[in-house]
């Protein structure tokens, strides 16, 4: 006995009565904005947790004074509260393309009220950067789909905020950023550069990238929570936020590496072992330490192998460091070592 199919003319019709059901809903209930934005406002400021996690930072490049500037918006986790918040929108991602090189997410979200939809796409690399001979490969499926989570989230967030007014967004944020900040802004700030002394980054480091000239200001001690926050969470590291490092490029703090020096005169044979330059042994050695230290805090193999994928595939490279290739052994050493100092705090 043969089980019954919908045909694709069936499906259609279901989801179109579905869809004119919603519509028809909407304009029986519409929403009434202020209801909506103070709903959201109660739940994005229910804890302090909550409230960070609303904020979204990241460096966007440096300008041409070489300053560090850094994008600041709603992240996924608003966008979210948004959906159950706002009322009579239907919103989701799906992948829409998976190529050799590359994989695409589609962002969707349509205001069942006023008959507005709009569909965003977020595409990532899923393949490894080529450096000289050297050819790139495909990352694995479990990192693909970590890949995918993360650019379906920028898709979706991206179309939320698209059909709900920036006006909204920003009335949300605006007590977000009172949350987070506290009534006094002095006590923030000094918590914060405590902080960052930590990490070994000077308060005129941080007043510079921060462009403060006499005295900081609230969205300058917000930015501050942006960036500590960015950093804590493995998204960037120090030298990303702060160039910390000769000539603008950034050093890795307790990674042992041959300081460079005039090149010297030698043969093809011994040219990897020129100063400057790290050695696969070094490279190694480097990644079996910090193992260890990982291990003495009582993370196991798996967590830490799991850990590091994650991490390093969010930074552009191959989820195994055993094989990245000589360009990328001091970025890669950098991005570990942060993770290593977040796990000792």
């Amino acid at each position: 006995m043969s089980v019954p199919t919908i045909q694709e003319n069936s499906l259609a019709e279901l989801t179109r009565n579905e869809i004119d059901i919603q519509v028809a809903t909407a304009h029986q209930y519409p929403r009434i904005p202020s209801e909506s934005i103070n709903n959201a406002i109660e739940l994005a400021t229910s804890s302090m947790k909550t409230s960070k996690s609303c904020l979204y930072f990241r460096p966007v490049g440096k300008g041409k004074d070489g300053i560090q500037n850094f994008s600041q918006d709603g992240s996924i986790r608003l966008a979210e509260i948004l959906i159950g918040t706002w009322g009579n929108i239907r919103a989701g991602c799906r992948t829409v393309g998976e190529m050799d090189h590359k994989i695409v997410v589609q962002g969707i979200c349509h205001d069942l009220q006023t008959n507005a939809a709009v569909t965003k796409e977020c595409s990532k690399a899923i393949y490894s950067k080529s450096y000289g001979n050297k050819e790139g490969w495909r990352f694995t499926d479990n990192q693909i789909q970590v890949i995918e989570m993360a650019a379906g989230s920028i898709a979706l967030r991206n179309a939320i905020f698209t059909i709900v007014s920036k006006a909204v967004v920003n009335q949300i944020l605006d007590k977000v950023i009172d949350k987070i900040v506290g009534d006094d802004i002095n006590e923030t700030w000094k918590l914060l550069i405590e902080k960052f002394k930590e990490m070994e980054v000077p308060e005129k480091k941080i007043m510079k990238i921060l462009k403060v000239e006499k005295t900081y200001n609230k969205s300058q001690v917000v930015k501050l929570i942006g960036i500590y926050n960015i950093i804590k969470d493995k998204v960037c590291t120090v030298s990303d936020c702060f160039g910390i490092g000769k000539g603008g490029k950034p050093e890795v703090e307790g990674v042992s590496k041959k300081k460079p020096g005039r090149p010297k005169k030698t043969t093809a044979a011994k040219k990897e072992d020129e100063p400057g330059e790290m050695t696969e042994k070094e490279y190694s050695d480097n990644i079996e330490s910090m193992k260890g230290q990982l291990l003495e805090m009582g993370m196991t193999d798996q967590e830490i192998n799991n850990d590091f994928a994650m991490l390093l595939v969010k930074k552009g490279f191959a989820g195994d460091p055993s094989k990245a290739n000589k360009n990328e052994f001091i970025p890669v050493l950098e991005a570990i070592k942060g993770f290593v100092d977040s796990k000792k705090q």
